[in-house]
């Protein structure tokens, strides 16, 4: 019976243990299904979005986690505890036998939480978890540490990428992407310029035309499709579409009408990684 780490903190502090019940190996694909009476079969639009790809649900995720205690009292103080740590959003889960995979988390069925430890010193507990985790290293620029929990085949270098790169003009750069489901990246830029415009493929572009300074800085959030400069949403200067970096190599072409310097940061999600029992 192993245990978790989730918001910052592992089952082995609250004195309890963990036994998985469901872990779903694989996510629900999200189905948008038209039925027409005057037509034979039906039409599947699941993959008619502005990104060209089907979408998946939440996974669920459930277990029991049982509280030992020395006396009574003692009891009491870890359910309050426990139930303090429980009763948060959307954190990082890292379960003991998947030491590398990080999913994100919350718990579904929290007003049941506090009832179940008074009664039964146990919790039935249900995460809600997004689709796809992602890998513990997220980032290949950052090296990884030494006598970590990295398996010794992972695709990563053990000194680091370089994904800071100095662009006058126009530039391509090649980025990989070690997981195997499309990721959101991050882009900061500073420097000076007037422009810059960021490139994956021939029709998804996007670009900035606020300009950028000594001081300044940047970002890219391909995650929730804004520029922030100096840290304040700036969209309105801003055209094109938001994307994706697809598993595998991706090149990216960058155009600008001075000097920039990008730091491209990614995480790396793993939709067909193995999810233990």
């Amino acid at each position: 019976m192993d245990g978790f780490t989730f918001n910052g903190r592992h089952t082995n502090e609250f004195s309890s243990y963990w036994k998985t019940n469901t872990r779903p190996f694989l996510p629900t694909r999200k189905t948008v299904i038209e039925n027409l009476p005057e037509r034979d079969g039906e039409y599947d639009f699941s993959e008619v979005n502005i990104d060209g790809r089907a979408h998946y649900e939440n996974r669920a995720f459930s277990g029991v986690l049982t509280v030992k205690a020395s006396d009574m009292n003692d009891l009491h103080y870890r359910f309050t505890e426990i139930a303090n740590w429980l009763c948060a959003g959307y954190c990082d889960l890292i379960f003991d036998d998947m030491p590398t995979t990080v999913w994100t988390a919350k718990v579904e069925n929290i007003e049941q939480v506090t009832y179940e430890l008074r009664r039964l010193g146990r919790i039935q507990l249900t995460f809600t978890v997004k689709p796809f985790s992602r890998y513990l290293y997220n980032r290949p620029s950052e090296p990884i540490i030494l006598d970590s929990n990295t398996v010794l085949d992972t695709p990563f270098a053990l000194d680091g990428e370089d994904y800071q790169h100095s662009v006058n003009g126009e530039q391509n750069i090649l980025v990989r992407n070690y997981g195997d489901w499309y990721s959101a990246p991050s882009i900061t830029a500073t420097g000076n310029w007037g422009y810059l415009e960021i490139k994956c493929s021939d029709s998804k572009k996007i670009r900035y035309y606020g300009g950028c300074s000594d001081g300044d800085v940047v970002s890219f959030d391909f995650e929730n499709n804004q520029v922030l400069k100096n840290g304040i949403p700036d969209n309105t200067k801003s055209l094109g579409h938001y994307w994706d970096f697809t598993p595998g190599e991706n090149l990216i072409t960058v155009l600008t009408d001075g000097t920039a310097n990008l730091d491209i940061f990614m995480e790396f999600y793993f939709k067909y990684g193995a999810v233990m029992e």
